[in-house]
């Protein structure tokens, strides 16, 4: 059964996207349109995009051309298209100075005068029921001239510019304050941008961040100590904006029990919701092919071009192209580096989603030469007792969480993929897990057999079961692997309802990578196998995205600055 056939909803959601130019994102509303359950409303006045706007969303969209505001006449202050800094406000040129790069971002190539429209007075625009805008400082205009249009509006995602950029921008503040007048309340920030200050520079790289905020989108909704003054429908509404756009599952178990409340549902709705978070529906989709991540774009020129490698066109989590370099490191000395293997790594970083990985990944001839040598840690056999002490707590965590769930015994399967040294097969072996390991390299497969254990030759990317399995280990792996949205499909597909997946990798966040940073100490710039770092953060996102539920965390012991993280497939 999924959400939607739970709640049964009414008529499609009236979604509507101001200032909708398709630059560098996922907009959150996006799996409601793919499941059927809304219709976009789409304006955007930057003749450049519309048409971009209209090959994303098809007959799903209706697309108008209007400059939403006051009505009144203004200047359209026009940058280049890729910046997204058109706007009906003056750039500030103070504001511009102060932070690295936006003197170029925010240069005015052309003014025109251009008649803006009321939202309340579009007639074609019906009630609105989920708002999200994007219009450069140009917020509260639209919706100081739309409140008739957004009176059934239970969810608002707006830009909000912390410093502003233009000439009269209303601050976060003044637009908090209008929107909590207006019954709104902050219920997440979907991504919160910094920029560096200038002139100073971080890691050659004008756009690396330090800790100055510039912008962010957030989420208001209608306030939820007050859901009496809500409709059944407004309430409905809420509950699919919850489930399928934000991920935000106790808001929607909170809006499920107001519409028990009412009798409108049954109450075993509450735990037939609770049952299809933990086996059946992903709150998320990511409808992008995977050959979005492949977009063309051009990159600086990398000092080590190796025949090896394939170069990333775009950012593997996000298909941005709005990638520049981080930095550059050498990797002559990784312990297993070889004769034939590229010397230095680039990192890239990507400004849309802030993801950081490596310019290029290995082919598949470069695989095998990597792969032809074994690291030191990753030899069987060689401190087992120690190897059973590393991985005894991260078992005894899965077990919890498994018991949890009421499942016992000994026929769960336990898959770890990039198996190594094998102490975790071993481990979960112990515990009486029918525990399988999987690796590209023969020699550890080899080694692990002839302890006894069950292991394979094989690749995550080429993962499939004919039985699914309990839990699935990707130990120090996902960082090595070039698509790990991809990889996490893979994952979700190969896991019964329910089932766990461990990933362990290190936190870019941590103390201790950013002492080792500082120290210029830190080793996993000159990894020769990895290929993204994650935060805790950023891979919390991208496991929700894909439809799981993080149960679980800790600091893992195996390496310097790692995490690990216990998920639930969804």
């Amino acid at each position: 059964m999924r959400f939607n056939d739970l709640i049964q909803p009414g008529a499609p959601l009236q979604i509507l996207d101001v200032g909708a130019a398709c630059i560098n994102e996922r907009p959150v509303y996006v799996p409601l349109l793919d499941k059927g359950l809304g219709h976009l409303n789409a304006f955007e006045g930057d003749a450049r995009q519309t048409e971009k706007i209209k090959q994303a969303y098809g007959d799903r969209a209706r697309v108008f051309t209007h400059f939403l505001g006051d009505g009144l006449e203004h200047t359209l202050y026009v940058t280049h298209p890729d910046s997204g800094m058109t706007s009906l406000l003056k750039p500030k040129a103070a504001a511009l100075k102060f932070f690295n790069q936006f003197e170029h971002f925010g240069k005015v190539e052309r003014t025109e005068r251009v008649q803006t429209t009321r939202l309340d007075d579009v007639a074609e625009v019906p009630s609105i029921d989920f708002l999200k805008m994007d219009v450069q400082g140009s917020e509260l205009a639209v919706l100081m001239h739309g409140t008739h249009k957004l009176t059934q509006c239970v969810a608002i995602q707006l830009e909000v510019s912390f410093i502003g950029l233009y000439e009269n921008q209303p601050t976060f503040g003044e637009v908090d304050v209008w929107m909590r007048a207006n019954g709104y309340v902050p219920h997440c920030f979907v991504d919160i941008k910094r920029w560096s200050i200038a002139p100073t520079i971080k890691n050659n790289n004008p756009k690396a961040p330090f800790n100055q905020l510039l912008e962010s989108d957030i989420v208001y909704i209608k306030d939820p100590l007050h859901l009496q003054r809500l409709s059944t429908t407004q309430l409905i509404n809420l509950a699919l904006i919850a489930h399928y756009s934000l991920g935000s599952f106790d808001l929607c178990v909170f809006v499920l029990l107001e519409l028990i409340a009412r009798k409108h549902l049954n109450a075993a709705v509450h735990d037939q919701y609770i049952t299809l978070l933990a086996g059946g529906e992903s709150a998320q989709t990511q409808a992008e092919p995977v050959a979005a991540a492949h977009a063309a774009v051009a990159l600086p020129p990398t000092q080590d071009v190796s025949p090896l490698w394939i170069t990333y066109k775009a950012c593997p989590l996000c298909a941005s192209t709005d990638t520049a370099l981080l930095r550059s490191d050498g990797c002559g000395n990784y312990p297993i580096w070889q004769k034939g293997l590229p010397t230095q790594l680039d990192w890239m970083h990507c400004q849309a989603c802030e993801h950081i990985y490596t310019r290029n990944y290995f082919t598949a001839q470069g695989l095998s030469l990597l792969f032809s040598k074994a690291h030191p840690m990753q030899v069987t056999g060689l401190n087992l007792d120690q190897e059973r002490a590393r991985w005894a707590p991260t078992v005894e965590r899965v077990q919890s969480h498994l018991q949890q769930q009421g499942w016992m015994g000994d026929s769960m399967v336990w898959l770890d993929v990039g198996c190594g040294a094998g102490g975790l097969v071993i481990t979960a072996a112990e515990y009486g897990f029918a525990a399988i390991g999987l690796d590209s390299r023969t020699q550890a497969v080899e080694r692990i057999e002839a302890l006894g254990y069950t292991a394979a030759v094989g690749d995550l990317m080429e993962l499939h079961v004919t039985d699914p399995v309990t839990v699935i280990s990707l130990a120090d792996v996902l960082e090595h692997v070039p698509f790990p949205r991809e990889a996490l499909q893979r994952v979700h597909a190969a896991l019964v309802p329910g089932g766990l997946v461990l990933v362990s990798c290190p936190n870019l966040d941590s103390g201790s990578w950013r002492k080792a940073n500082a120290e210029g100490t830190n080793p996993y710039w000159s990894e020769l196998e990895h290929h993204h770092n994650f935060s805790r953060a950023s891979l919390m996102r991208l496991l929700a995205q894909e439809g799981f539920i993080p149960v679980d965390y800790s600091i893992s012991t195996r390496y310097k600055s790692c995490m690990e993280v216990i998920a639930r497939r969804a």
